[in-house]
């Protein structure tokens, strides 16, 4: 009987060790998310901001504001996509 308790303790201690690291992969990935939904709206508001003085400096209508952003916007999913190839 003692051998199956010392067994169980075992198997207890290595499920433990195998959740707790389980568990801080998670906390890393949620990071890199977070940090992905940062560059996915920073992104085109600088952009779009650099368009904006752009327009500004030349007097132009917002042309550069609207291309910008949408490069903008094309470069934030550009930077998920890769970054979801390197990690898979």
């Amino acid at each position: 009987m003692t051998d199956d308790l010392k067994t169980l303790q075992e198997k207890l201690k290595k499920l433990k060790a195998d959740t707790s690291s389980g568990k801080q992969l998670s906390k890393e990935d949620d990071k890199n998310d977070l940090g992905k939904a940062y560059e996915l709206i920073a992104t085109p508001i600088v952009a779009g901001g650099i368009g904006a003085g752009i327009d500004h400096l030349f007097g132009t209508s917002p042309a550069f504001f609207i291309i910008l952003a949408v490069l903008g916007v094309l470069a934030g999913f550009w930077a998920i996509y890769k970054a979801e190839q390197k990690s898979d």
